[in-house]
């Protein structure tokens, strides 16, 4: 069973997202850090936690693209 979750964001300097199943998604901005939101019952937002967020907050951890 799956449930949506409504995010109202105005994110800038995205330049990639990608979302699961529902469950969440992950946006890399152009500074190579990742904001994740969604659900969280498996650490999916990478922040620590196993809270749902419906506000996009930083990862602890970075991406680096060519």
């Amino acid at each position: 069973m799956s449930t949506e979750i409504c995010v109202h964001t105005q994110m800038t300097r995205v330049t990639q997202i990608a979302a699961d199943t529902g469950d969440h998604s992950l946006a890399v901005r152009s500074n190579g850090t990742l904001a994740a939101w969604g659900y969280n019952l498996h650490w999916q937002l990478g922040d620590g936690t196993t809270y749902a967020c419906r506000k996009p907050r930083p990862c602890h951890a970075s991406w680096e693209h060519s």
